[in-house]
């Protein structure tokens, strides 16, 4: 998916990859340490926040970066251990961000 008009965000492995089409330079967020991996990503529509979701042995874990740091530093952490699913198959922002 495209976070600005230059840079593309993809899943590679337990890590989620920032790439600059014109500077041709990349940066990394690593997955959580414990988690079997990336299922679901979601870029708000002002492209300020990216939401990662992973797959752990006990519950699911959904992060929120803040893209507008030069850091991507964490926001927020949503889980839930009422549910007993392992993992989030799908997220999405609403339309207010």
């Amino acid at each position: 998916m495209y976070i600005d008009d230059q840079t593309i965000c993809y899943p590679v492995g337990h890590n989620v990859v920032l790439y600059n089409l014109e500077e041709k330079t990349q940066r990394y967020i690593p997955g959580l340490e414990g988690s079997e991996g990336i299922t679901a990503l979601a870029v708000t529509r002002n492209k300020k926040y990216l939401a990662v979701a992973e797959k752990t042995s006990k519950y699911p874990i959904c992060t929120i970066y803040d893209l507008t740091t030069p850091n991507l530093r964490r926001k927020k952490f949503i889980t839930s251990n009422d549910i007993k699913s392992k993992e989030f198959c799908s997220i999405a922002f609403s339309p207010t961000n």
